[in-house]
């Protein structure tokens, strides 16, 4: 997709799907980061950086991994992203933050709407959120939705 063509679905339709961001062997180097950051950070973190399901052991969310983790601040200023996200937000890329959300659809403890962002409203002016799936849905997941 052109940037002025992505730039008018932004515009028109609030979001975009941008696929190809990340080639394979990318995908393979996040997933992995993101399984040893997963494995060693409950056990390292500060309660305030990640949140788990009622069960007390699954984690339903990372918060500021960038500040814990030099790969998920370099992966969020990779150039490929910065140059996709550039033009949506009229200027200069800013990282606040890097976080994950591991609720499946209709899994896990219920949530309130946008509970993913609830935390920036209201957002800053030029704000942007980039979501993006580690690993491809399952056909249960599809059906849950």
């Amino acid at each position: 997709m052109s940037n002025s063509a992505l730039l008018d679905a932004y515009r028109r339709d609030g979001v975009v799907r941008c696929r190809g961001v990340f080639d394979a062997g990318e995908l393979t180097e996040i997933r992995q980061a993101f399984d040893a950051y997963q494995t060693r950070a409950v056990a390292s973190l500060p309660e305030s950086d990640y949140t788990l399901e009622p069960d007390g052991t699954s984690v339903r969310n990372f918060w500021r991994m960038h500040e814990h983790e030099p790969f998920f601040r370099a992966l969020a200023e990779r150039p490929a992203l910065v140059d996709l996200v550039a033009p949506l937000v009229n200027g200069q890329v800013v990282v606040m933050a890097v976080e994950s959300f591991h609720k499946t659809a209709r899994g896990g403890a219920p949530g309130p709407p946008h509970q993913g962002q609830a935390h920036l409203f209201p957002l800053p002016a030029g704000s942007f959120n980039r979501w993006g799936g580690l690993r491809p849905p399952s056909q249960r997941r599809i059906a849950e939705v």
